[in-house]
């Protein structure tokens, strides 16, 4: 049974150059909630496997970098938490400020950045091996689009007019999640392991 792509294909192009609009065409689909933790299961394991081949392939990749020296078990359950805090945030911060996003929504929103995300990151490792230079750029370009798709589509999930306000609260949001994931890191002995690397 083949089944047509070309919708997501448009949605993800709608997506890149209008997040506010590809949020508002996700939500419209009626995709259940269980579907998108799905997905951020199946994105967290497909990224680490990247991750590790590449590793594998090229050392270099990710020197200095702890995260990428843990097992990939671990690495997947710290994407994984990554994701579920990501998603709490998005809900629960939102509502702070008035949104009106339902927590389906986020969950929705941020498998769809992260399939988007998971694609460029393919992509990535296709570079780091035949151009390490446009690798790196191409990283920094996705770590821009992260904060781009983001403000978008928490403005499309909460009814929020400002984007400029949005970005502001996901800084702050991003703040926290960075205090947790660091938490959990030294939990798992990302710190010593960043020293010996």
């Amino acid at each position: 049974m083949q089944h047509d792509m070309t919708p997501w294909v448009d949605l993800a192009r709608l997506s890149l150059r209008d997040p506010r609009a590809g949020g508002e065409a996700l939500l419209r689909t009626g995709i259940p909630a269980q579907t998108g933790w799905t997905v951020l299961v199946l994105t967290a394991v497909l990224s680490t496997v990247v991750t590790h081949a590449l590793y594998l392939v090229w050392p270099e990749f990710g020197t200095g970098m702890g995260a990428f020296h843990l097992p990939p078990i671990a690495l997947a359950v710290l994407q994984l938490v990554s994701g579920v805090v990501t998603v709490v945030l998005v809900h629960v911060v939102g509502r702070m400020f008035g949104g009106r996003g339902e927590l389906a929504g986020a969950v929705l929103i941020v498998a769809w950045m992260q399939v988007i995300l998971m694609a460029l990151q393919i992509a990535q490792a296709v570079l780091y091996l035949v151009l390490p230079p446009f690798g790196q750029i191409l990283g920094l370009v996705s770590m821009m689009l992260l904060f781009w798709l983001m403000t978008g589509f928490i403005a499309a999930l909460h009814g929020f007019r400002s984007l400029g306000m949005v970005f502001a609260g996901m800084i702050a949001a991003a703040i926290g999640l960075v205090l947790v994931l660091s938490a959990l890191l030294a939990l798992l002995g990302v710190p010593q392991m960043m020293m010996e690397a």
